[in-house]
């Protein structure tokens, strides 16, 4: 986790972005089904996770009825992005398989510029390989896949 925080703080440090914390929780329900919940009340950063001033939280799937694995699905995100102005989105996070694939299509479907920080996601790994077909569909989908660089 804490290569997933660094690799998210250098990016924000080293361009002027809008930044948009995501927050994607799952239902004990789901984390039975094999997918990992953050919390079971709720989602929450990681403490090592250091985010600029000014991060803009956007909280998804609140209503304990409500699952979804986009950042986009049921919520105000495109609305958000398109009042700023944005046309690229860097995206990172948990977990490539499910949530991270679904915002990045969702984001291509919308017509955004899609960065995927390859350092910055991991996947659950349900089968083994589901991470790496997940990067493959997002490639596939037109998103640009950044790899790993190391702190200079």
């Amino acid at each position: 986790m804490s290569s997933v925080c660094a690799s998210v703080a250098r990016l924000t440090r080293s361009i002027a972005v809008v930044v948009l914390a995501l927050l994607l929780s799952v239902s004990p329900a789901l984390a039975r089904g094999g997918i990992p919940a953050v919390a079971a009340d709720g989602a929450e950063f990681a403490a090592a996770l250091k985010l600029p001033p000014g991060t803009d939280i956007v909280s998804k799937d609140t209503a304990p009825d409500q699952e979804t694995y986009s950042a986009f699905a049921g919520g105000d995100l495109r609305a958000r992005l398109e009042k700023a102005g944005v046309r690229r989105v860097f995206v990172g996070g948990l977990a490539t398989d499910y949530c991270v694939l679904n915002t990045v299509l969702d984001a291509r479907k919308a017509g955004l510029e899609v960065l995927v920080l390859e350092g910055a996601v991991r996947a659950v790994d349900v089968q083994p390989g589901d991470g790496a077909r997940a990067l493959e569909r997002m490639k596939q989908a037109g998103a640009q896949l950044i790899p790993d660089r190391p702190a200079r």
